[in-house]
């Protein structure tokens, strides 16, 4: 399950007690991707796609109300 933090502006997913993350920023009308971590615990298992596809989503539902872009 992947868990939006509006406030801290992150995507999350536990998996076997392991947090893998995105966090964004929205500058100027554009979702921007800062970091995506994923603990080599958990990695191999597409965490990281997961969540960027999240935020990709997030960008593309929001810019719908409010003409939100993703920075390339």
């Amino acid at each position: 399950e992947i868990i939006h933090d509006p406030d801290r502006k992150t995507f999350s997913m536990i998996i076997n007690g392991y947090t893998g993350y995105v966090s964004y920023q929205i500058r100027n009308g554009k979702l921007d991707i800062l970091h995506t971590v994923v603990p080599f615990q958990i990695g191999g298992q597409g965490v990281a796609s997961q969540l960027v596809k999240a935020a990709y989503d997030y960008a593309i539902t929001v810019s719908n109300s409010q003409q939100l872009a993703v920075m390339p």
